[in-house]
């Protein structure tokens, strides 16, 4: 598949996944439950934290880094890593998400979210839904730029 395919491909999987959050967190809200530290929300900080993965390799694959590079183990899963490469490339992302991104990034790189997070000593972090959201946006926003003159 080439480049342009996969970050399409990327952006409307994460797309999905964030709207599957919106009705987790709407459905939260109904029943007056807050996501922050309840265990009951994992499904959404996992949706909300692959989104990310999957914009930020959709924003560098727009501004041509190969398929290949995000495969590798230093980059793949590590919100941080792709966060900066797409800085290096002209990205642009508030301070706010790039704390949020430095927040979740080990949790999302060594998977904590599906192995640890019912674990009373679990390190799991779980930022307010609209930190979670506002940052997916902005991730979303750098996925504009195309390669096509």
């Amino acid at each position: 598949m080439d480049s342009v395919a996969l970050a399409s491909y990327y952006r409307i999987h994460a797309t999905t996944f964030i709207i599957a959050a919106h009705q987790l967190e709407d459905a939260s809200r109904a029943k007056n439950e807050a996501l922050p530290g309840n265990f009951r929300s994992i499904p959404f900080y996992y949706l909300t934290h692959h989104a990310a993965e999957l914009l930020l390799k959709c924003a560098l694959l727009k501004r041509g880094v190969d398929q290949k590079k995000l495969r590798e183990i230093g980059l793949r899963h590590n919100l941080r890593a792709l966060a900066d490469d797409l800085l290096k490339l002209g990205g642009n992302l508030s301070s706010d998400a790039m704390r949020l991104i430095d927040a979740i990034s080990d949790q999302h790189r060594d998977h904590h979210l599906r192995y640890e997070a019912l674990f009373e000593d679990s390190r799991v972090i779980t930022p307010p839904a609209e930190a979670m959201f506002s940052a997916l946006e902005e991730i979303l926003l750098a996925g504009r730029v195309s390669k096509q003159t």
